[in-house]
């Protein structure tokens, strides 16, 4: 089981001093990575009771991660893209590859829950076809209706190139069957283990019904959650195939969020954190 921590780039971490700090604390403690989320505005009212309050600072994640990259060397760095993202492939293309050149290969990009929204009108698709072609090939070129491309370069491309990991967010159906038909991961929001696994059951149906390209390897998957799950969840977690807990961070001053990230290794690292290599 690996730990992540989501949201470096809102409250008290939209300071950059805090923000490099909890980075380099969660990298000396054991977190494996850093997820960003998408949000450029908040709605206002909230609109459930997990989301953000409506006047929390928010800095753009690309902004954020490309700081941090100067300042850890270990850390996966998840860029989470907007709602909307799905109309500008060469912004969201360039972006990606311009946080993995910056981090050496640790950037990775989390679609939004409502990518997939709009399923079987092929502005996906030829967004997704876009970003790989952009990434990974000598000639990028798209013919389609949406992200045509020709006759251009986007460097430098990703160290990772085509093979830069996209994660889907959400348990919709459209999202699941998303992250099964074009992502390297899957960020399943979870308010706990019964949700959970409903989502898991409805991701082994989809994966049984789908075909999965064999170049996007395993899927892996990562739970969101807002509150810390007991040992006995955690071991739940695991044994229904979870791959990573990502934790909110909580809307609090910086003393008290070095404390969260401490509270978590005591707690949990020592019985659920895979041990280095080497």
């Amino acid at each position: 089981m690996h730990f992540g921590l989501y949201g470096i780039n809102q409250g008290a971490a939209a300071d950059p001093e805090v923000a490099v700090g909890l980075a380099q604390l969660a990298e000396e403690l054991g977190f494996d990575s850093l997820w960003t989320a998408g949000d450029l505005a908040l709605p206002d009212p909230k609109p459930h009771p997990q989301a953000a309050a409506p006047a929390t600072p928010v800095v753009h994640p690309a902004l954020c991660l490309g700081a941090l990259a100067e300042h850890t060397d270990q850390l996966m760095l998840v860029l989470g893209a907007s709602e909307g993202c799905a109309r500008d492939a060469l912004l969201w293309a360039k972006l990606g590859a311009s946080l993995d050149h910056w981090s050496e290969g640790r950037g990775q990009l989390l679609l939004p829950p409502g990518f997939f929204a709009a399923a079987g009108q092929g502005l996906e698709d030829e967004w997704l076809e876009a970003l790989r072609s952009l990434w990974g090939s000598d000639v990028p070129t798209v013919e389609g209706q949406f992200h045509p491309l020709s006759n251009l370069q986007a460097a430098p491309r990703p160290i990772q190139g085509a093979r830069l990991p996209l994660w889907v967010q959400g348990r919709s159906a459209a999202a699941v069957r998303g992250a099964v038909l074009a992502g390297q991961g899957w960020l399943c929001p979870g308010e706990d283990l019964e949700t959970v696994a409903e989502a898991l059951a409805m991701l082994m149906e989809e994966e049984a019904r789908s075909e999965r390209p064999s170049a996007l390897g395993i899927l892996e998957v990562s739970v969101l959650a807002s509150a810390l799950p007991s040992p006995e969840d955690l071991e739940a977690y695991e044994e229904l195939g979870v791959d990573r807990l990502v934790l909110r961070l909580p809307p609090d001053r910086a003393p008290v969020l070095e404390a969260f990230l401490e509270d978590i290794a005591e707690a949990y690292f020592d019985d659920f954190l895979d041990e280095p290599e080497g």
